[in-house]
C-alpha cells in the first residue's frame, strides 16, 4: 500500500514483502550507522520510548519460510522481531518475505526504526524514532495472543425457541465495534466481507446408551 497524507492502510490476512520509508530528498541516509539499521513493528505507539517495551508488542499471522519444504513460521516483525533495513539515498528499505509479513488482526499499528540496530533502552534510544505515518490494517480482530491464534478462534452466535435465550449474534461495523463479552471487534472500511460455514446439523441430545457396548 501507499500512505495517504495521514495513515497508511493494509489489509490483515495479505503478504507484504517489505517496509519503505521515503524521506524528503534533502534527507539522505548516507551515515555509516544506517548501515545496520532495523524496523520494527508496534501497537498503536505515541513515543520513541515506546518502541522498546514489550508491551507494545504485537502478535501477527503464521506465513511459510523459505526451507525446502517450507514451514509454517510467525510472521516477519512478530513479538517484537525486527527486520534489517538498507538504506537507499533518501530510502529505507527492509525486505520481508519468506516469512512475509501477515496481520493477522485489524487494528492500528505503528512502525518503528533504529540506525543502529536496537530498540534497548540502554543503548538505541536516543537514535530511536517512529515512522510519522500511522498504519491501520482492515480485519477482524479478537483478544487472543499468540502468533496465527486468530484463525483458531470460535465465535458461536445462537438462538432459541422464540428467541428466549440469544447468542451473541450481533457484528459490529463502526470503527473499532466491539461485541460486549466475547472480546471481538471489526476494523472496518468503506466496503467488508463476512463469511460464514454451511448450517450445521440439528442439535441432538445424547444419551449414554449411544456409548454403551453390550
Amino acid at each position: 500500500g501507499a500512505a495517504t497524507t495521514s495513515y497508511l492502510t493494509l489489509m490483515a490476512g495479505f503478504k507484504y514483502m517489505a517496509f519503505v520509508i521515503e524521506s524528503p530528498t534533502g534527507y539522505l541516509y548516507e551515515e555509516a550507522v544506517h548501515e545496520t539499521g532495523a524496523m520494527g513493528l508496534r501497537g498503536n505507539i505515541n513515543t520513541r520510548e515506546e518502541c522498546e517495551s514489550d508491551h507494545n508488542y504485537v502478535p501477527m499471522g503464521m506465513t511459510q519460510d523459505g526451507a525446502d519444504p517450507p514451514e509454517m513460521v510467525p510472521s516477519a516483525m512478530a513479538d517484537g522481531d525486527s527486520a534489517a533495513s538498507v538504506p537507499d539515498v533518501n530510502m529505507l528499505k527492509a525486505d520481508t518475505a519468506y516469512p512475509h509479513t501477515i496481520f493477522m488482526r485489524g487494528g492500528n499499528y505503528r512502525l518503528c526504526y533504529t540506525p543502529d540496530g536496537t530498540f534497548d533502552t540502554e543503548v538505541g534510544i536516543a537514535d530511536n524514532n517512529i515512522a510519522p505515518v500511522p498504519i491501520v490494517v482492515i480485519g477482524v480482530r479478537s483478544g487472543c495472543n499468540t502468533n496465527g491464534c486468530l484463525e483458531q478462534e470460535q465465535w458461536d452466535c445462537y438462538f432459541n425457541y422464540r428467541a428466549e435465550v440469544e447468542g451473541p449474534c450481533i457484528v459490529d461495523y463502526r470503527d473499532f465495534g466491539e461485541r460486549t463479552g466475547e472480546g471481538w471487534g471489526v476494523r472496518s472500511a468503506a466496503s467488508s466481507r463476512v463469511w460464514w460455514s454451511a448450517a450445521w446439523d440439528d442439535d441432538r441430545y445424547v444419551t449414554l446408551q449411544d456409548y454403551v457396548e453390550y
